[in-house]
């Protein structure tokens, strides 16, 4: 289950170095399975400190020995959460001291690393949800591949391989994956793979391109997969367009975002609302896993509506935000404003006495600005009718 899409640009996002001096730290611990001193990078967005309520996804990077990678993926990520473009995302990046070994897959250790020390220690200090998703480049896309396709896929929720080496090790990647999707193998899985067309790209568009033949040949019907070819970039430039896509994608799954509403508005046969609650009920049955935001991210989707004006459908974000936080300010200001937009008088003064009440109740709630205009145009609109 896919779509394939050539690309044409690159979707490139600032690095945030100075939101990343906040969030990074470390952890140095002692491994038994690589028998000495291992260290893990993690990044927290400026979310976690602040949205103390809200678990947050495991995102693995391979290679953060590497600063300018580490920089790469956690700066997008940064980016992408705190527009809510995304779903909340840690990330946890794997210090390799040998990566050629560690991501042979033929050799286990960086399996049982994980599953045995890495998994246990994040769990145990960050608030996490169990999803996690595996982040490899190049080298690093081997063992991404072999993963998902072994005895260990149920490590990782999703598969993010970039520029993959697929190929390697008498491609028993493409032989593993081939068997698993026509035996009526279980996954619920997504997984994306990417790569350039220039110079060495060639060999890795030629496994991206294999590897989507053979997924659309097989029988599985619970593996999403997103390939992609970014033309006219190399091994190196590919891989920025390919972490923020590859994220984007990944979260479209389990969260109804703005593009997934967007389509809803075009293509969907019923209300947004109901074309919502059925994108979830249809992603947790096949994925095992669905993420909705809090009541003011369907705010935000009701502002962008009535900017646009399309008032019905931003009166149906301001209701669904409503049915989470019925004591929600914000969501009665917007629908009192659509309502007043629409001529409902009717509605609109029931909205704007509603707004009145809480604004006194909720004082606490807003900014003290916020109380005094909000106060002064509701009764406005009120004494107007």
């Amino acid at each position: 289950m896919k779509s394939f899409k050539l690309l044409w640009m690159v979707c490139w996002l600032p690095f945030m170095l100075q939101a990343q001096e906040k969030g990074n730290s470390e952890i140095n611990f002692q491994s038994v399975v690589f028998e000495g001193e291992r260290t893990l990078k993690i990044f927290l967005p400026e979310r976690y400190d602040w949205d103390t309520s809200q678990n947050f996804l495991q995102v693995y990077v391979l290679d953060a020995q590497d600063e300018q990678v580490w920089n790469m993926v956690t700066g997008n990520i940064d980016y992408l959460v705190s527009r809510y473009s995304v779903i909340p995302m840690m990330v946890i990046g794997i210090v390799s001291k040998n990566r050629g070994k560690e991501f042979n897959p033929k050799n286990s250790d960086l399996a049982e690393h994980f599953k045995k020390e890495v998994f246990p220690k994040i769990e145990s200090i960050y608030r996490v949800f169990p999803h996690k998703t595996i982040i490899g480049h190049s080298w690093g896309g081997a063992f991404v591949g072999n993963t998902l396709f072994g005895e260990n896929r149920d490590m990782f929720d999703a598969y993010l391989g970039l520029s993959p080496s697929f190929s390697a090790i008498d491609g028993r990647i493409f032989n593993q994956g081939e068997q698993l999707v026509n035996d009526n193998s279980t996954f619920k899985k997504f997984f994306y793979f990417s790569s350039g067309t220039v110079g060495m790209e060639k060999e890795y568009r030629a496994n991206v391109l294999k590897m989507d033949s053979i997924l659309n040949n097989g029988s599985s019907k619970d593996l999403i997969w997103q390939p992609a070819l970014f033309e006219n970039m190399d091994h190196f430039s590919a891989l920025s367009p390919g972490i923020c896509e590859g994220l984007v994608t990944m979260s479209r799954c389990y969260f109804a975002d703005q593009k997934t509403m967007e389509d809803f508005v075009e293509f969907g046969a019923g209300s947004l609302v109901n074309e919502i609650d059925a994108f979830y009920q249809q992603q947790e049955s096949l994925l095992g896993f669905i993420y909705k935001e809090g009541p003011g991210y369907y705010r935000r989707m009701g502002e962008q509506f009535r900017e646009e004006e399309k008032l019905e459908l931003a009166i149906e974000m301001f209701k669904y935000a409503l049915e989470i936080d019925e004591n929600y300010v914000n969501a009665w200001t917007g629908l009192a404003d659509c309502y007043d937009a629409l001529g409902n008088t009717k509605l609109a003064k029931s909205a704007f006495t509603k707004l009145l009440e809480l604004l006194e109740v909720h004082k606490e709630r807003v900014s003290e600005a916020y109380y005094r205009d909000v106060s002064k145009w509701a009764r406005e609109k009120l004494a107007s009718y």
